[in-house]
């Protein structure tokens, strides 16, 4: 069982089953689909205008070839209906191929010019004979699969 003790005191009893436990793959494990990770915050929402959104994403092809893509935008300024100057802006990763390769808990990007970039993995243990998984865990955060 995992145990986790939030910031008040309280504590609460994860137990750790076929379906929440995760693991590294094996050696030339193979990946297939678009996993996608989205983030964000701020106060736009309550009136402020504070805020930001952030997305990132890797489609990996069962031949060990994958692309990688990212986008990011916020708003800053007094909020909707105020007075004020308010900036926006924003940015987009253009898509970026190149080869993967799975060892255990990590997973090696290799880019076309030559550099390596390695990421911790895991995946659903009782998806890991499949293909089409439901999501990857990516330096420690979940990238959920995009059908």
């Amino acid at each position: 069982t995992i145990n986790v003790r939030w910031n008040d005191g309280e504590t609460t009893t994860v137990p750790v089953s076929g379906d929440n436990f995760m693991a590294g793959g094996a050696k030339g494990m193979r990946l297939s689909g678009e996993y996608k990770h989205v983030s964000g915050g701020g106060s736009i929402a309550f009136g402020g205008g504070n805020s930001f959104l952030s997305e990132s994403s890797h489609t990996f092809f069962p031949d060990g070839t994958f692309s990688s893509d990212s986008s990011s935008s916020f708003m800053v300024g007094p909020g909707a209906g105020a007075d004020g100057a308010s900036a926006m802006g924003g940015s987009n990763g253009g898509g970026v191929r190149g080869r993967y390769d799975v060892d255990g808990y990590t997973l090696k990007l290799t880019y076309p010019d030559g550099r390596i970039s390695r990421l911790s993995f895991a995946a659903y243990v009782h998806e890991m004979n499949k293909l089409d998984r439901s999501s990857l865990m990516l330096n420690g955060t979940v990238y959920f699969r995009n059908d």
